[in-house]
């Protein structure tokens, strides 16, 4: 007489955990909602585990924003076999002002699935001055020091206009004008005002400064595309991108009023 059994096979779903995204310049974007320029490039981090040490994983990474990736297009992928902490990253440039939540999803072999995302708000070089207006508003809201209030309220002038944004010479009010430059000259404003906040003791702002900075990255970038699809003469696109890896570098330094001078530069050539 035959005798049989039925067994059964339980597979583990893989996990995913440690999701970053940073941006091109090496910063780590650890708030929710992470503040995101549109025309700059990022790039998603995430690792990733299996208890069924044989399986082998498949990843891909949906932006949010009607773009997918596989890991055959990934930057870094390698799977959890045997055990191993899988790994991933991919860079992603964001063209559109959203509310998107990029999201990585992991399947291993036998169909088991995991996925995280991680919110971001996607905005433009404006976008990104009306976020500093709040947050600077906050910071004026949370001290009593006249000293970093009064570099504060420099700073909130300097973007929205003086007389509690009645006056139409700060950052926003120029860059919804299109003059672009003083919009510039503004921002480098911005900058240094908040320094001397940090100096009279308002703690780190460099996060804040470091978005303003990439705001105008932001405008730089897309003076370079501009000017490439104009099919402007080679040797001032060189120049324009000149300026712009000057940028980058000093973003990459901290040194934020050196990189608006320099994106403001490639914002003038155009």
């Amino acid at each position: 007489v035959a005798m049989g059994a039925t067994v059964t096979i339980r597979n583990v779903a893989p996990t995913v955990a440690d999701l970053q995204v940073f941006d091109m310049f090496g910063r780590v974007l650890d708030t929710e909602p992470g503040i995101v320029l549109q025309g700059l490039t990022y790039r998603l981090r995430g690792t990733f585990t299996d208890p069924g040490r044989p399986d082998t994983q498949t990843a891909l990474i949906d932006w949010g924003d009607g773009n997918v990736d596989s890991d055959d297009q990934f930057e870094l992928f390698t799977d959890a076999f045997g055990g191993k902490t899988g790994e991933v990253l991919q860079a992603h440039t964001f063209l559109e002002p959203g509310d998107l939540s990029p999201t990585l999803q992991v399947t291993d072999d036998d169909g088991g699935r995991d996925s995280e995302g991680v919110q971001r708000l996607v905005v433009s070089a404006a976008g990104a001055a009306e976020q500093a207006v709040d947050a600077i508003q906050d910071l004026i809201e949370a001290t009593t020091d006249p000293d970093i209030l009064a570099a504060l309220q420099e700073a909130l002038d300097a973007l929205q206009g003086r007389r509690n944004g009645a006056a139409s010479n700060g950052a926003l009010d120029k860059l919804e004008g299109g003059q672009l430059v003083a919009a510039m000259v503004k921002l480098g404003d911005v900058i240094a005002a908040l320094g001397a906040a940090e100096e009279s003791g308002a703690g780190d702002l460099s996060s804040l400064k470091h978005t303003l900075a990439a705001a105008a990255a932001s405008l730089a970038y897309a003076a370079l595309e501009a000017a490439i699809a104009d099919a402007r003469p080679s040797a001032l696109v060189a120049r324009i991108a000149a300026a712009i890896e000057s940028g980058d570098a000093a973003m990459i330094a901290g040194d934020y009023e050196a990189a608006v001078l320099a994106y403001k530069r490639a914002v003038y050539l155009r």
